[in-house]
């Protein structure tokens, strides 16, 4: 059985133990480099630079540029709605609000990303997936899981791209 710690050693500060000493002194160190990191330096390192006795001129370079010369148009390919970091609004509709287990519901989408796998899910349970068409869009029909919830529940039927580039819900009642 270990001994009760005497009442010296219970009134001992952390800050007189080893582990207590060595915490001390990482801090000390390290709000001194600390300070001297953002203090600014007073010495130059290496070789001062004689001073400039004139200044550099750049009326010759622009001279030489052509102001007259328009700029091509630009223009950029239309990606149904997807922008370089996703889907900008994807949406979806459902063709009924409402089903009952094992019935089927379509879901129509658009906004979505040009070629891009889609993932559909009721609740939670994965029911199917599909790619989008050249303008991002798509119509799929699912079956509502035997897995789903209860009749009377509330709940969604989502599509999210399989490249994170875009998720869309529909609210669905369990008939």
């Amino acid at each position: 059985m270990p001994e009760e710690p005497t009442q010296e050693e219970q009134k001992k500060s952390f800050w007189t133990t080893l582990p207590g000493v060595l915490t001390a002194a990482a801090t000390f160190i390290t709000a001194v480099t600390g300070l001297i990191a953002i203090l600014p330096d007073s010495k130059p390192h290496g070789p001062t630079p004689p001073p400039a006795t004139t200044s550099p001129s750049f009326t010759d370079v622009t001279s030489t540029v052509p102001t007259s010369t328009p700029l091509p148009p630009v223009s950029f390919p239309d990606f149904g709605g997807c922008s370089f970091i996703g889907a900008t609004n994807p949406v979806i509709t459902l063709s009924r609000s409402s089903a009952r287990k094992g019935e089927q519901v379509t879901v129509t989408g658009k906004g979505f990303c040009p070629a891009d796998i889609i993932d559909f899910s009721v609740h939670v349970s994965d029911v199917g997936e599909t790619t989008t068409d050249a303008k991002g869009g798509f119509v799929k029909t699912i079956t509502i899981p035997q897995n789903a919830p209860n009749p009377g529940f509330p709940t969604d039927i989502s599509a999210d791209s399989r490249a994170h580039k875009g998720h869309a819900s529909a609210p669905f009642t369990m008939a």
